[in-house]
């Protein structure tokens, strides 16, 4: 079924489905609603640094998705908007109607507008790597969690956390990782020029999966602390992690939200269906 047909029977159901407030109450609607069975927890500690299979992870969190296919992971800001990488979204920058954004657990899905990426980025290169979803409408239902930006400069926090949210994995996968001093990673990345917007991790359990899937978030706490930009360290895992220091480019995401209430937009590119 084609993804906007899909999107319109979807809120169609919406509507006609009775509220769920009414038989919260009840003995077998609350079973019904808790019968989600997950794979038990499984942590493996590492000099106190751990990797977590079946995580929880916050609700803010999303997949963009190419029909079928995982394209990008997704953290829910506003109703309106989400954000992601720009080097993940560019190479559909021409068929944004084919994508839908989704929810991780219960298949609600919204559909994207438009994009807006800073004006100084460039792909295939990484600095301000950042890009801000608009949609269509908001994901249906009226229980959504939105993401909070972190509010201190990224080397203010201790532990850092990576979520590898491909619909690919079976299972949620969150590893702890350390920062890396700028210098030490670029060292690592001689073929690739890292820019002042982009920041490294270092995971300190190894794991034959790749936890760098590309528009997951890097999180402290609930906090949404950096956007898994572009770089080839899936390719080759003993690399560092690379991500977008959401610090340096929350004026950029804020302009773009708010832009129209505060009278004070960044330059930025629109992506559109053409």
């Amino acid at each position: 079924m084609d993804r906007k047909c899909k999107y319109f029977v979807v809120l169609l159901c919406l509507e006609l489905v009775p509220s769920m407030e009414l038989v919260r109450g009840a003995p077998h609607a609350s079973l019904a609603f808790n019968l989600r069975v997950r794979p038990p927890v499984k942590t493996v500690d590492t000099n106190g640094y751990q990797l977590t299979r079946n995580a929880y992870v916050g609700e803010w969190l999303l997949r963009i998705m190419d029909e079928d296919r995982f394209a990008c992971g997704a953290a829910y800001y506003t109703p309106l908007y989400i954000l992601t990488s720009a080097s993940c979204m560019h190479k559909f920058k021409r068929r944004l109607n084919e994508l839908s954004v989704e929810t991780l657990f219960d298949n609600r899905f919204a559909l994207i507008e438009t994009i807006s990426v800073p004006h100084q980025y460039q792909y295939p290169k990484n600095f301000m790597d950042i890009a801000v979803v608009k949609l269509v409408d908001p994901i249906p239902g009226d229980d959504h969690k939105y993401v909070k930006l972190c509010s201190r400069p990224i080397v203010d926090y201790g532990k850092l956390t990576v979520v590898a949210c491909s619909s690919e994995h079976k299972d949620m996968r969150t590893q702890q990782v350390n920062l890396l001093n700028q210098m030490d990673c670029q060292s690592q990345y001689s073929h690739l020029r890292l820019a002042e917007t982009i920041a490294c991790t270092h995971a300190f359990n190894q794991d034959n999966e790749c936890m760098y899937d590309f528009g997951c978030p890097v999180t402290a706490g609930d906090e949404l602390c950096g956007i898994v930009a572009y770089g080839p360290e899936c390719r080759s895992p003993n690399l560092p992690g690379l991500f977008t220091d959401i610090y340096q480019v929350n004026n950029f995401i804020r302009d773009v939200v708010y832009g129209s209430i505060v009278h004070n937009t960044e330059p930025k590119q629109t992506w559109f269906d053409k």
